[in-house]
């Protein structure tokens, strides 16, 4: 599965699709409108007929996956993905992010535990944002930027952070969208070690 996710990550129609979400949304955190681009993908062009793709599920009380591939031979088993969106300056710089890790890729739910964690890590200049945030109306204040670094120790960071991580395989990708500014993507994706 880590092949066909990577695979939607590096599509032409990924790009064009995150592309639109960004467009259309760059005001919010993305985590939800990129998890349902990623499931309609594999839905629609990478999953075949025995396989299917869904967000939230499974769920058991208030404990739920974000997404989930189950296949018709085993559904009791579904390849169970957690996402997580963040800005270049969340926890302290990625610095205190180990736990976050840790709980929701170790997460054990209907019997099964977490089998891949993608972290996605958004930024752009802030110089570029500032023109589209005026015409808008967008207050400094209110503005996402507020949430990026002003230096890129945040990789240094994630490298760390990732090089003491035990408990699986690492795969990075990254994107660059440019509408309605230059947003770079990174994806951090790990697959538990069989």
């Amino acid at each position: 599965m880590q092949k066909t996710i990577l695979n939607v990550i590096r599509s032409e129609a990924f790009a064009y699709r995150l592309n639109k979400i960004n467009k259309n949304y760059p005001n919010l955190k993305q985590e939800n409108h990129i998890r349902n681009c990623i499931l309609e993908l594999l839905n629609d062009d990478f999953l075949d007929s025995f396989h299917r793709a869904f967000a939230e599920h499974p769920r058991e009380k208030s404990q739920r996956v974000d997404l989930s591939i189950v296949s018709l031979t085993d559904i009791e088993r579904p390849f169970a993905i957690e996402l997580k969106f963040q800005y270049t300056n969340d926890f302290k710089q990625f610095l205190n992010y180990e736990s976050i890790i840790e709980k929701d890729f170790q997460r054990v739910l209907c019997n099964n535990e977490c089998n891949m964690f993608i972290l996605i890590i958004s930024h752009w200049d802030k110089d570029d944002k500032k023109p589209y945030d005026k015409q808008w109306g967008i207050r400094p204040e209110h503005t996402l930027s507020r949430f990026l670094s002003l230096n890129e120790n945040w990789k240094v960071n994630i490298e760390n952070m990732f090089a003491k991580y035990e408990g699986g395989t690492l795969i990075e990708s990254s994107l660059t969208v440019n509408e309605p500014y230059p947003t770079h993507y990174h994806f951090y994706i790990i697959t538990r070690n069989a």
